[in-house]
């Protein structure tokens, strides 16, 4: 047998092999990585399209409120009202109440892996 550095060759291609299949699997971890940041970003955006969605809907109920001009708070209260609207949307948002996101994620997912065949 040949040896190399002290090593048998049989020994070197026996640790090279165990290199190739270590790099496959950190090669497989940074794809599973990569699948999970785009699986990620997905839910993040259908996430922020149904807080948007659900602001806009509070933002239409409540122009369809009629004011009765007894108490007004003028613009600060304008703002606050709708600073209020979108804390009220996010939350609604994260808890899933709506199901909107959910199913956007779903299809933006089977487009994204229809699109990748």
């Amino acid at each position: 047998m040949t040896t190399i550095n002290g090593n048998s060759a049989n020994s070197f291609k026996i640790n090279m092999e165990s290199r190739n299949l270590g790099n496959l699997d950190n090669i497989k971890r940074t794809a599973d990585n990569a699948t999970n940041e785009d699986d990620k970003k997905l839910r993040d955006a259908a996430n922020d399209f149904e807080a948007i969605f659900a602001n806009q809907l509070m933002k239409s109920m409540r122009s369809s409120i009629q004011k009765s001009g007894l108490i007004s708070g003028g613009r600060a209260e304008e703002i606050f009202q709708e600073m209020l609207d979108e804390k009220y949307s996010g939350i609604l948002s994260k808890n899933g109440n709506l199901g909107l996101a959910e199913l956007i994620y779903n299809e933006l997912k089977t487009q994204k892996e229809k699109s990748s065949k």
